[in-house]
């Protein structure tokens, strides 16, 4: 670890999802997959290794927008908003982009997803949040789940 840097990592993720999901399978008997991009649908099975006791295909159709990118440069005081390393913390920026995710859950519908730089960044936001008061409020529109830091165990490559 740098104490300059918070977070120093560098994270290889493998893109075969049966080594993400062989801790699933060996720990609930009971698994539903869902997503929006698991096609062709019959592969999956043979990749995780599982045998399916059902499997549907719904096609989809989006009525309206569903994904609105935003770049906001300036906070509901008008201060700048920057995710700028040395400003990202200042109190003024974590205020600001907390107003910002509680506009966007108060007037947004459905489903909102907040990114963040690095966990360590994440669990200060949400402390200061929740200090403010913000959270509650947030609560007040929208489920809020905090994705936990997981740290990804080695893996050896190989080659089937």
């Amino acid at each position: 670890r740098s104490p300059a840097l918070p977070d120093p990592l560098f994270q290889f993720c493998c893109n075969d999802a049966s080594i993400a999901m062989k801790p699933v399978f060996e720990r609930f008997q009971s698994v539903v997959i869902t997503s929006g991009t698991l096609s062709p649908i019959d592969m999956y099975p043979k990749i995780l290794g599982f045998e399916p006791r059902a499997v549907h295909s719904f096609a989809m159709s989006f009525s309206r927008d569903i994904i609105l990118p935003l770049v906001v440069t300036r906070g509901a005081d008008q201060a700048p908003l920057s995710s700028k390393f040395d400003l990202r913390s200042e109190p003024t920026t974590v205020r600001n982009y907390g107003k910002l995710l509680l506009d966007i859950a108060a007037t947004v519908p459905d489903g909102v997803v907040a990114f963040f730089t690095s966990y360590s960044y994440m669990q200060q936001v949400v402390r200061e949040w929740h200090a403010l008061g913000i959270l509650k409020r947030v609560l007040e529109h929208k489920l809020v789940f905090i994705s936990p830091y997981l740290p990804i165990s080695p893996v050896s490559p190989h080659i089937s």
